[in-house]
């Protein structure tokens, strides 16, 4: 009985976890610096994984990320899915600059939208 009630569980957690998700599968590809980029992505979701991408492989050189590379990747994974669910790697420093970016371009968009 205990092994029925455990598979029930199991199982219905899974389920719970893929539709949270938005997956096929509940599995999440961890990010690894210098693996976890965008084409690595684009194929874990493809195998129906929650996919990750690590901002470290934007790296131009030991402090600074391309963010304009960075975007290019998110827009190639929003046009594949339609979304851009995945499960970001940074740091805190380049947390703040990635928030004060998405500021920016949602202020440009309001500004271009109001005209």
């Amino acid at each position: 009985m205990k092994t029925i009630n455990h598979c029930l569980s199991v199982k219905l957690v899974s389920w719970l976890a893929s539709k949270f998700f938005n997956c096929q599968y509940p599995i999440l590809a961890v990010a690894m610096n210098r693996v976890s980029d965008i084409d690595f992505a684009i194929e874990t979701s493809k195998a129906g994984a929650y996919p990750s991408v690590s901002l470290f492989n934007y790296l131009i050189d030991a402090n600074n990320i391309d963010f304009q590379w960075f975007k290019n990747d998110l827009d190639k994974f929003q046009t594949e899915f339609g979304h851009c669910n995945f499960v970001l790697s940074l740091d805190s420093k380049n947390y703040i600059k990635l928030v004060n970016i998405a500021k920016n371009i949602s202020r440009s968009a309001g500004a271009t939208a109001g005209t």
